[in-house]
Parts: structure tokens; sequence; C-alpha cells
């Protein structure tokens, strides 16, 4: 990512009109990153094989500060979601209560996570979603499959998905 104390943005030009050699930047766009931290997984027991919905479990460690009230989605492609089934649900989550609920949101199959504390930099952020309405891909999931993609909009660094 690149934060607030990131030193490395200048500019320079060749114009006609006269050079400027490497002038550095005095603002910039802060870019947040989740690195290669992220994991997912759908830990199923023997007796939940059946179910057709999979408990979830998510972990990531930002680059950035998550601040109270800022957004963490996990965008799950060609997920489903149960007929009538509830659209928010508990979560348990390490650090104790950083996320307390999540919502999934049918129309963009995607998991809206509200911080509920603050998640510092480099903080080891652990997510269980044991009930929850949705379900895996019908044809399942390979190594390479692509469309699970993590992203917030903190304001130390926003990560676009």
């Amino acid at each position: 990512g690149v934060g607030r104390a990131y030193a490395g943005l200048t500019i320079s030009t060749d114009a006609i009109l006269g050079p400027v050699v490497s002038e550095r930047l005095g603002q910039w766009q802060l870019i947040g990153s989740f690195t290669d931290t992220p994991r997912i997984g759908f830990p199923l027991a023997e007796s939940e094989i059946t179910s057709p919905t999979a408990p979830i479990e998510i972990s990531f460690a930002p680059q950035m500060v998550i601040l109270p009230g800022e957004a963490v989605r996990v965008h799950l492609e060609r997920f489903g979601t149960l007929d009538g089934a509830p659209v928010v649900f508990n979560v348990i989550s390490i650090p104790t209560g950083v996320f307390t609920t999540a919502i999934w949101t049918r129309e963009t199959n995607t998991i809206v996570m509200i911080a509920m504390t603050t998640i510092n930099r480099n903080m080891n952020v652990y997510v269980r979603m044991r009930q929850t309405p949705i379900t895996l891909p019908p044809d399942g999931m390979g190594t390479d499959t692509s469309g699970l993609m993590i992203s917030t909009n903190a304001t130390a660094g926003p990560v676009l998905p």
C-alpha cells in the first residue's frame, strides 16, 4: 500500500518550457493493502457434509489501520443463498469483538463486515461464520478459483476489489 508516511512518490518532466527533475509530491491518494495475507476456508465437519450451506473462515492482516465503522467486504463469485434465509448473521472474531455480525448481499455476492474496534496495521484478524445463508458454488471450487476478493473502505488506505 501507499500510506501517509510514504516518501517515494516523485514527479518529473522534460517539458519544452522547462524540465523538472524529480520533485517530491506533497499529497496523494492513500492506497491500502492486504498483501498476500487473506485466506478463506470452508471447514465442513462430518455432520455438515450434506448441509447446503457451509461455515466460512476468513483471515487477513491489513497493511493499514481499519477504524470502527469501516467495512471489510469479501466477494464470493458464483456463491448462492438459501431462499428465505436471513442475510444478517453472527460471527466470531479474533481479536474478540473486531467483528460481531456480517451481512450477505445477494445481489453482489458479498459479505460485508463492519469493524467494531480498531484493526491496527499488521494485526492478524480471524473471522469464523458458523451459521450462514451462503451456499457453495454448485460445481465446486478448485485451487485456481477466481472471483474471491477482499476489499475495504478504510480511510487510511482503501482497497478496491
